[in-house]
């Protein structure tokens, strides 16, 4: 007579887990065109608490996968960030047909006038085109 197998429903969601996670970063690091098998520095995965528990039980297995540094951090929660604006890129598929033969000029400033325009853009505000100069 067949022995019942025994099947562990919380290692079984671990594992699918795990198989996920690596198979979301493989996809991450194929769209940037890095090897599979290349080093990824990344310093902390930031995830809910449930899931970070069932990462941190396999991080031997995640970090030789996918090749970690040893210092890799699972942490629960969101990671604090701090956004700030950097440069800023004109959209030519919206200011050509807007502004036709003045959209050159709209360039030009928005590449000439990057601090102000961050400043003005970090404060709330937004830059009317008629303070531009012809």
């Amino acid at each position: 007579m067949p022995q019942p197998i025994l099947i562990d429903e919380e290692k079984e969601q671990a594992g699918e887990t795990v198989k996920e996670y690596i198979a979301k970063i493989r996809a991450w690091k194929s769209e940037q065109g890095i090897a599979l098998n290349a080093p990824l520095p990344a310093l902390a995965t930031y995830a809910p608490e449930e899931l970070i528990a069932r990462l941190k039980e396999n991080q031997p297995i995640i970090s030789s996968t996918l090749r970690f540094p040893s210092t890799h951090l699972f942490i629960p929660g969101k990671p604090e960030i701090q956004e700030t604006i950097t440069t800023i890129e004109p959209l030519f598929s919206k200011l050509g047909p807007t502004f036709k033969n003045d959209s050159s000029i709209i360039v030009q400033w928005i590449k000439t006038h990057q601090e102000e325009l961050i400043k003005t853009i970090e404060n709330g505000k937004d830059k009317p085109i008629s303070e531009i100069p012809e």
